[in-house]
């Protein structure tokens, strides 16, 4: 992961995480305009979760961490595939439980190493993997 990911909006959001959240932590990469991305994303996000937020982190970049169930963690992420396959667009969705006995920045790199992993096994494939809790 590269450092300039976090940025003062995710640091901040990192420090009022309680001991208590475990939150899913997705970052998406895509192929796709930003606009009907977003859109895509605030559709599917906010039927499964009312507790979530959305960070641009690029153009192409989103991170969002979602509190929600493990079912619907995969519930949304599968819907988010759905809209992007209408349009045939191309995205990677990397989906990690944050383990609340490690620090959110553990989280967030775990996500950006297996959002690599995902982009150079499934190229030109829309896909996402959920992992339990980041483990170091």
């Amino acid at each position: 992961m590269q450092e300039k990911y976090l940025t003062k909006a995710v640091t901040k959001f990192f420090n009022h995480l309680d001991q208590y959240q475990q939150p899913y932590f997705i970052v998406i990469k895509f192929d796709y305009e930003k606009n009907k991305m977003t859109e895509a994303i605030n559709r599917s996000v906010d039927y499964h979760s009312d507790d979530w937020k959305l960070f641009e982190l690029e153009e192409d970049l989103m991170f969002i961490p979602v509190s929600c169930s493990a079912s619907n963690i995969h519930l949304t992420a599968s819907t988010i595939c759905q809209f992007l396959g209408v349009d045939k667009a191309i995205a990677h969705l990397s989906i990690v439980q944050h383990n609340n006995m490690e620090k959110p920045k553990t989280t967030f790199q775990t996500c950006f190493s297996l959002l690599e992993e995902l982009r150079n096994k499934f190229k030109g494939r829309t896909i996402f993997e959920v992992r339990e809790f980041a483990t170091t």
